[in-house]
């Protein structure tokens, strides 16, 4: 258990659809969709909800570690890479929700 995190978890029709994880420096732990309910939106509000958190909590910035398939997502939500590799992505969080939708 880590007192610096805030755990978000899906659940539709009895099932998990959904878990997220940023701790309280802007850092997205995990960000996990049920490969069925991709494309329908779950993905953006999750991070949206992500985001919020690490607002909540002081951060001004949010960082992640991304895969090469999830990179066009999170750039499509306002991340920008910010190494050689290009997966670890961040944004600035004063504009976190409204760049998501």
């Amino acid at each position: 258990m880590r007192g610096d995190a805030t755990v978000l978890v899906g659940i539709k029709a009895s099932e998990i659809v959904r878990v997220g994880m940023v701790d309280h420096y802007g850092e997205v732990l995990l960000n996990y969709v049920r490969p069925d309910a991709r494309f329908s939106g779950v993905s953006k509000a999750l991070l949206e909800f992500l985001e919020s958190v690490a607002v909540e909590m002081g951060s001004r910035e949010c960082v992640l570690e991304s895969t090469k398939t999830a990179k066009k997502f999170y750039e499509s939500c306002g991340c920008k890479s910010t190494n050689e590799t290009g997966l670890t992505l961040a944004k600035p969080l004063q504009r976190a929700v409204a760049d998501c939708r």
